[in-house]
């Protein structure tokens, strides 16, 4: 036999005979494991449950960019790390005959692609989704305020825009809520989800014509979308696009990216479109994964993340290389008389580190299962308050948490967990392999000797 499996089957051979010290060790590594996954799959796990509930709210996109070019249009679909690409265009208002309610006498009209239904979660509650350019899926609330519509019925758009004016005779200047001001003698484009503004002798509203028309088929209805402000003058309603052409538009973009691999994106986004263009981002989605705007919430998240795992990992070195280091006693005496029959420093060293690894091993999966477990209870318990905080913004809430076990994630926690034992057991290890048989048998080692005169 070799001299190496002879000093790992006396090394295993004290392991179990020092059963109390080996189980306190393996317990300190099935701890260090569960705590490294509760970092790296409780983030993911967490991350991926408010990014969820983040996006019931404004949708899963992460910037939306107005009025791009053709030319812009091709820039942008070949940037590095884009994931989807939604495409829309605002058609204007049309009159709503068949409305219910007197305050709300519009439909206002948008184009979307599939992906831009898909990213803004627009699902229909009754008949379909649009496939054509002529077909329309409607606001539910147009129902339910008793308008006289249903799916198969057709609508004749005449699409104009909005304006709200303001009387000569008044000699003030108003400041509408969503932040745009009327002077006397003026008039200024209305914002959308404004509301209906019925005629007085201060203000009135004007609808300028844009030369549109249009036939379309109401093939289903939807939720009110999350863009749409409660007490509108309009009902939203979507027609379709396939993402290239629309009518001769100019395209609103909404862009999702592969976070993951990109940290320039919204740089390089506004290099090909231009510094004039303002770029629209979902900030309450991007903040959880530290690519919102506010690069010092970005920091504070990156922060915690890499405070944690190296907590997780000091702590831990400390504990199990204070388990090593506490036997280092009894381990020198049995290592000293393999010595002293050829046994060399570095197989003296492969002890350690056979009793450190052959209980990672043992280790690994069951406290990976733990950091699963509590990672789990943990999210279970947290939901309720994490559903409240995010509903003062969103109103939305998720039945179930589940886990998020990524690929990245458990390497990290392996990677990390192996790095960890391995320092725990180096200086143990070191130690003992410098240390001659003589004194490893006499059990002197790390005790000076006085010298006198």
């Amino acid at each position: 036999m070799k001299n190496n499996k002879i000093v790992h089957q006396v090394t295993k051979a004290y392991m179990q005979k020092n059963k109390k010290r080996t189980i306190t060790t393996l317990l300190g590594i099935v701890f260090m494991v569960m705590l490294m996954t509760c970092v790296f799959v409780g983030k993911d796990t967490a991350v991926s449950y408010l990014e969820k509930l983040a996006s019931m709210e404004n949708g899963t996109w992460h910037l939306c960019v107005y009025d791009v070019t053709d030319d812009e249009y091709e820039q942008i679909s070949k940037m590095e790390d884009m994931e989807q690409i939604g495409v829309s265009a605002d058609f204007n208002y049309t009159m709503f005959a068949q409305s219910g309610k007197e305050e709300r006498p519009y439909i206002h009209i948008k184009s979307y692609s599939e992906d831009a239904f898909d990213m803004y979660r627009i699902e229909a509650i009754e008949g379909r989704l649009p496939q054509a350019e002529d077909e329309l899926i409607l606001n539910i609330e147009a129902v339910e305020d008793g308008a006289d519509i249903r799916i198969g019925d057709t609508i004749d758009a005449e699409m104009f825009k909005r304006y709200i004016g303001k009387s000569t005779d008044c000699k003030t200047t108003t400041m509408f809520q969503g932040g745009f001001t009327v002077a006397p003698g003026d008039y200024v484009e209305a914002p959308a989800g404004f509301p209906f503004f019925f005629e007085n002798e201060d203000f009135y509203e004007k609808q300028e014509k844009t030369g549109e028309n249009a036939t379309y088929k109401i093939v289903g209805f939807m939720e009110r979308p999350s863009f749409e402000k409660i007490g509108a003058g309009a009902y939203t309603a979507f027609t379709y696009n396939d993402g290239t052409k629309i009518s001769g538009k100019e395209r609103n973009l909404s862009l999702r990216f592969d976070l993951k691999n990109s940290g320039s994106y919204d740089t390089e986004l506004q290099q090909i479109v231009g510094e004039d263009c303002e770029i629209e981002y979902n900030t309450i989605l991007l903040v959880f994964t530290a690519n919102s705007k506010d690069s010092t919430i970005n920091f504070i998240v990156t922060f915690m993340s890499i405070f944690f795992v190296v907590l997780i990992v000091a702590a831990s070195v400390v504990l199990i290389y204070n388990v090593f280091n506490m036997s280092f006693d009894e381990r020198t005496k049995y290592l000293g008389m393999l010595s002293s029959v050829g046994a060399t420093g570095k197989q003296k060293r492969s002890s350690v580190y056979y009793e450190a690894f052959s209980l990672l091993l043992i280790g690994l999966p069951i406290g990976f299962g733990m950091g699963l477990l509590v990672v789990k209870l943990g999210m279970m318990a947290i939901k309720p308050y994490i559903d409240t905080l995010l509903g003062m913004y969103s109103g939305a809430s998720i039945d179930k948490v589940s886990l998020v076990i990524s690929v990245a994630g458990v390497i990290f926690t392996v990677v990390l967990s192996v790095l960890t034992v391995w320092i725990s057991a180096y200086l143990p290890a070191r130690k003992i392999g410098k240390t001659g048989p003589i004194e490893c048998i006499r059990g002197n080692v790390g005790k000076s000797v006085k010298k006198r005169s």
